[in-house]
This record gives C-alpha cells, sequence and structure tokens, in this order.
C-alpha cells in the first residue's frame, strides 16, 4: 500500500491500557502531522542528549534526531497503523521498507559484510553499528558525566541513572523500572508463567539468562576460573562464595555462612589447637597436616 503524499499523520500520547505498562504511552494515528521539536527545545528538556546538527528535528515523543526526510518516515513508527504485512509470520509495519528488512530475518540473507571481521549483517544500520567496535568509536557521549555510548538508545537508557526516571510501572505492586523489558520480565513473577524451557530435562525458567545459567549444568562447563587457585565453577556466585576461602572479609555471605567462616579462620589459626576426640583424650597440635592425619587415624584406625 502506497502512502498518500497528502496523507497526514499526529502522534498522540495516551495511557497505556495494557497491563502492567502504565506509564509506558501507547500511541494513535489521528490526523495532522506533529509539529518537529528543535534541537534548542530539545537540549533544554533532556541536556543528556548531544546535538546532532546534521539532524535539526527532534521526535517530541521519544527524542530521536530526524533529518527533514527521516522525520516524517520516523513519526510512522509511532502510529499504530501497520499496513504492511509479512506473509510468513503475520508480523505488520508501519514502512514497505521495515517490512523487506524483516523479510530478511526470514530469508536468512545478510547482504552486508564487515570487511574486519566477517560477519554479516541484514541491515546497513547494524553493520555501522558493529564497525564500531572495532573501531573504539563511541560518537554519543553522556553530557553529565562524559561515559560514551555505541548508540543513542543506550545513550538514552544511561541517561535514567541520573534523573532517576522511571516511567514504566508495574500495575499489580506499584515498582517501577527504567525500562519496559525490565517490567516485563518482572511482572512473570505475579502471573508465575515461565515461557523459558529447558530442552534437555523440561524445567522451566522466568528469564532467558536463567535458562542459560541452566544449560551449563547439563554441558558439564566451568567458566568461572578462580584466580587464586585455578578451580573452576559452573556458576559466578559459586565463584565468589569460593574466594572467601582466600580472603578474610568473606564477600556477601549470609550471617550463618559468615559465621560458620569466621570458625573456620578461627580454626586454621597459626596457634596451637586443642582437638576433643572421643575416646583418645586431649591431644595438642601444632599447624600443619598432624590434626589431619591424627584425624583420619581415629575415623579409620589400622
Amino acid at each position: 500500500m502506497r502512502q498518500n503524499k497528502e496523507l497526514e499523520l499526529t502522534v498522540e500520547r495516551v495511557p497505556s491500557t495494557s497491563q502492567g505498562l502504565s506509564g509506558a504511552p501507547t500511541y494513535l494515528a489521528l490526523g495532522d502531522a506533529p509539529r518537529a521539536g528543535t534541537l534548542n527545545e530539545h537540549k533544554s528538556n533532556d541536556p543528556h542528549i548531544p546535538i546532532d546538527s546534521d539532524k535539526p528535528h527532534v521526535c517530541n515523543i521519544c527524542g530521536k534526531q530526524c533529518d527533514s526526510k527521516g522525520y516524517r518516515r520516523h513519526v510512522l513508527s509511532h502510529s499504530e497503523e501497520r499496513p504492511h504485512m509479512c506473509s510468513e509470520c503475520g508480523d505488520s509495519f508501519a514502512q514497505n521498507s521495515a517490512l523487506q528488512r524483516h523479510i530478511m530475518s526470514h530469508t536468512g540473507i545478510r547482504p552486508y559484510s564487515c570487511e574486519e571481521c566477517g560477519e554479516k549483517f541484514s541491515r546497513n544500520s547494524h553493520l555501522k553499528r558493529h564497525v564500531m567496535i572495532h573501531s573504539g568509536e563511541k560518537p554519543f557521549p553522556c553530557m553529565q558525566c562524559g561515559k560514551k555510548f555505541l548508540n543513542s538508545n543506550h545513550l538514552k537508557r544511561h541517561s535514567m541513572t541520573h534523573t532517576g526516571e522511571k516511567p514504566y510501572a508495574c500495575t499489580e505492586c506499584g515498582e517501577r523500572f527504567s525500562r519496559s523489558s525490565h517490567l516485563k520480565r518482572h511482572l512473570l513473577s505475579h502471573s508465575g508463567e515461565k515461557p523459558f524451557k529447558c530442552d534437555e530435562c523440561t524445567q522451566m525458567f522466568v528469564t532467558l539468562e536463567s535458562l542459560r545459567r541452566h544449560h551449563i549444568t547439563h554441558s558439564g562447563q566451568k567458566p568461572f576460573p578462580c584466580e587464586v587457585c585455578g578451580k573452576r565453577f559452573m556458576d559466578n556466585n559459586h565463584l565468589k562464595r569460593h574466594l572467601t576461602v582466600h580472603d578474610d572479609k568473606p564477600l556477601s555471605l549470609s550471617p550463618q555462612k559468615r559465621q560458620e567462616h569466621h570458625d573456620f579462620s578461627q580454626f586454621v589459626d597459626k596457634k596451637p589447637i586443642v582437638s576433643q576426640i572421643p575416646k583418645t583424650g586431649h591431644v595438642k597440635f601444632e599447624p600443619g597436616n598432624s590434626f589431619s592425619k591424627h584425624f583420619g587415624q581415629n575415623l579409620h584406625p589400622a
């Protein structure tokens, strides 16, 4: 369906009616084109976003910077009108170009190749973003703290750490989040839904990250090595607990575990140890292996 040049859209922010997404705006296509905000106006609203003089128009809804041609095209991304539908999966898109890019996800076509490492991409924009990994370029600096980012979306998320903004609220318990993905993950704790299933044992998990950690138990991999003694662990939390063996200051342990660690530290102190072993009387040992040898002899008498 070709867009009529005379058709103008406006994008109105309305309260979300989706469960759990209070505070996250949804959008409706109505009738008159929205006014593009100027960079100076936007800068006053969000000082963390740098100015790009090649893109003088700023979306008043999401803050994206666009050139004159790209702005009108970008507005459609906020509209609920999706006239271009994928015959393969039924997903619909506001623009035909977006549909064509989506179709590549079904065909597997990736015409854009990185000259540095050979990785291929379905979109040129994805390739450009990838190339920055090799160049180390991070063109989006935070005006507040100077930290730099690969793209504007990462910068926007970072900016919320300065403003404390958490626009996504859970309608069930009121907890707020800075990202919609965090809210969606949180909602699973209320619904009890566990959408990620292990193919090996059919165990279910709330998050993909939890499933990935679980997969390690089947593979036998231990990707977390101790830098002190070389012992390896399946889970980073297990490694942290292990590190307390090498450190007099335990990490995040429960009070019970912390007391056990304290008792163990007292046990291996350099002072002589007096042990009370049944039927053997009181025996005094110097530091070293003599206690272990003696204890083993009493457990397994000759």
